[in-house]
């Protein structure tokens, strides 16, 4: 009994001995540390917060402009786009329905002159001239179709218009275009340019420079056209001026 007595005694003074020591008394308190690390972290929350407004506040109205700006600029290229490839098309539509039609075809071609589609045409006209011997007209025609074509069809045109020069008895004229061609590297007409070449040459009794054209043509590929066309005619050479011009 005692003893249960002493305990309890003791036990009445364990209230005093939390109040010594407060730190016992209450271990989920924060210690000053803690505290100050919690702060700080508060302040720099509101200070990016604060910042941002400020930012937004002063080129808000600029950043916005910009957005739209960029949008407007996008949706006008889309657009000039669209409208490009529709006016494409109308011209391809035109070029069609012109086609049938040798007065429509050249009225249209003069109209859309410089557009790659309007160098076809002028060269379709010269064909036909060319080939109904109109040959003063399909100089013209051929030299339009030259200046609104580009590439392979620019110069088959420069070839068609050399060759109606050699029918109007305009040797030098015709020569001059074919020179031209004749330098051009990775040309479709160079070699037909050196093989007309040849062929005057030839008709002039200048065997060597005829050689060397042919010579140049046999250089390369010998499966093309040209070649096989150089062969044929370095066989027969020397030939009278006759049978060259009618090859």
């Amino acid at each position: 009994m005692l003893d249960l007595v002493k305990k309890k005694g003791s036990l009445s003074l364990f209230p005093k001995l939390l109040h010594s020591y407060p730190i016992m008394a209450n271990k989920s308190k924060p210690s000053k540390s803690d505290e100050r690390n919690v702060i700080p972290e508060t302040t720099e929350i509101a200070d990016i917060e604060a910042n941002l407004s400020i930012f937004w506040s002063k080129y808000g109205k600029q950043i916005i402009l910009a957005i739209v700006a960029v949008f407007v600029v996008f949706l006008g290229y889309q657009f000039i786009t669209m409208m490009g490839q529709k006016a494409e098309e109308d011209k391809q539509a035109a070029y069609a329905e012109a086609s049938s039609d040798d007065a429509k075809l050249l009225e249209w071609a003069e109209k859309e002159s410089g557009h790659p589609l309007s160098g076809l045409a002028f060269k379709e006209l010269a064909d036909k001239a060319y080939t109904d011997e109109k040959f003063q007209e399909a100089v013209s025609l051929y030299e339009k179709a030259s200046d609104s074509t580009k590439e392979s069809v620019k110069q088959a045109s420069q070839i068609g218009q050399a060759m109606s020069l050699l029918a109007l008895d305009k040797e030098s004229e015709a020569k001059t275009i074919f020179q031209s061609l004749a330098l051009e590297e990775n040309n479709s007409s160079q070699l037909e340019a050196k093989y007309r070449l040849a062929i005057i040459a030839l008709k002039n009794g200048d065997t060597i420079e005829a050689s060397a054209q042919l010579d140049e043509i046999l250089a390369g590929d010998q499966r093309t056209l040209w070649a096989q066309k150089a062969n044929q005619l370095k066989a027969t050479m020397p030939a009278t001026a006759d049978e060259i011009v009618a090859e």
